[in-house]
């Protein structure tokens, strides 16, 4: 155990598939055990972009943003930008 804990914090060592797939595993990214609103998928996440934006529809905000990929959103008032 010592040696993949060691691998993980070693630039020298690659991982192997193994260690890579159990890191993942284990891992809980951020966004997700803080909790923070999805735009894509909660309410207020998308009000707020759509704000932010000053946009009618997420079409518009994929647009003003040049692309519709999935963005993060969390602060001290509840939702920053991405």
């Amino acid at each position: 155990m010592a040696s993949a804990i060691g691998a993980l914090f070693c630039l020298d060592e690659e991982l192997s598939e193994a260690e890579v797939a159990h890191f993942k595993e284990i891992s809980v990214p951020g966004y997700q055990r803080i909790g923070a609103p999805q735009v894509g998928r909660d309410s207020a996440a998308n009000q707020w972009i759509l704000d932010a934006r000053k946009a009618n529809t997420p079409e518009e905000v994929a647009a003003r943003n040049g692309s519709s990929r999935t963005s993060f959103v969390s602060g001290p008032s509840g939702l920053r930008r991405s």
